[in-house]
């Protein structure tokens, strides 16, 4: 009898333990779930933070986002420079409240671009939120990280932003050395075809507006002669001297805007400049006509 009395206290005595243990370790996993945490995302172009602190089920933190822009407004550059140009990092912190039941979060922030509430989920250790933004709603995946892992991810974007500004540098490079090789001939061939001595026509290495424009402002007797007569005689015009025969090296400027014939552009068109050494005051305007450099404007 006593033998089994003992049995059974010490049965009562384990399950006691057991009970014991495993409410402790339903504390310890309570209470692992209590205090800070930190969770981020990324992308090309931006990258999220959120940090929050625990107790019981209620949450308190802040987002911070990351995300490219353009550079400064007041920044000078030029437009066919603004790909070459890196963007800004560009960082906004949104502090807010919250709750979290069994694995839903719920998150209030009060000075985002449009403050509300935010929905979420723990799911694996990750936070997925669901964001509405002006283009509808938008998940976003945030994986348990730190926020040197978050410093990290910006790093990364600037280094992206700068090999982008390199590469568009380098293309941008070549297009200049094909483009200016294309210009110089079509500069000089119009050129030399201008001497009342060469066999060449200067007027096919003009724009259609271009010809338009100098028969339309010719008489009819100089204009039935054809637009070579027309464009010579302009040039004899303009120089008042033998027309020169070294023009020189020219020098072309791919920044310029040229205020080319209204018929078709409407005034303005990106394009080039050219001038030679020769007549410095006389640039050339060229654009792009179907594909080939043709002469739009000359002064």
């Amino acid at each position: 009898m006593g033998r089994r009395v003992t049995r059974v206290r010490v049965a009562i005595i384990a399950a006691v333990a057991v009970c014991a243990v495993a409410g402790a370790m339903l504390a310890i996993s309570s209470a692992g779930d209590d205090g800070p945490r930190s969770f981020v995302a990324r992308d090309n172009g931006s990258a999220v933070l959120i940090e929050w602190t625990r107790v019981g089920d209620d949450l308190s933190g802040s987002m911070t986002q990351a995300r490219l822009v353009n550079a400064a407004p007041d920044r000078p550059v030029d437009s066919r420079l603004a790909d070459e140009v890196p963007r800004d990092v560009q960082r906004d912190t949104s502090p807010f409240t919250g709750t979290i039941s069994d694995r839903s979060v719920r998150l209030q922030f009060s000075n985002l671009l449009s403050a509300g509430q935010v929905n979420g989920r723990l799911d694996d250790g990750a936070l997925k939120l669901t964001i509405a933004g002006s283009d509808g709603l938008k998940t976003v995946q945030l994986s348990r990280a730190s926020r040197e892992e978050f410093n990290a991810a910006i790093t990364q974007l600037r280094s992206a932003e700068v090999r982008r500004g390199n590469t568009a540098r380098t293309k941008r490079e070549r297009a200049d050395a094909v483009a200016q090789t294309a210009i110089t001939r079509v500069a000089t061939a119009y050129q030399a075809a201008l001497d009342p001595s060469s066999p060449d026509d200067p007027c096919r290495y003009l724009t259609a507006d271009a010809k338009a424009e100098l028969l339309g402002g010719a008489t009819a007797a100089l204009a039935a002669r054809g637009c070579k007569a027309v464009v010579r005689l302009r040039e004899r015009e303009l120089h008042r001297a033998p027309y020169p025969k070294k023009l020189g090296p020219p020098k072309i400027d791919l920044r310029q805007v040229i205020d080319v014939p209204s018929q078709s552009t409407g005034g303005l068109a990106g394009g080039a400049e050219v001038r030679f050494p020769a007549i410095p005051n006389q640039p050339i305007g060229v654009l792009q006509d179907e594909g080939q450099w043709r002469i739009a404007k000359y002064e």
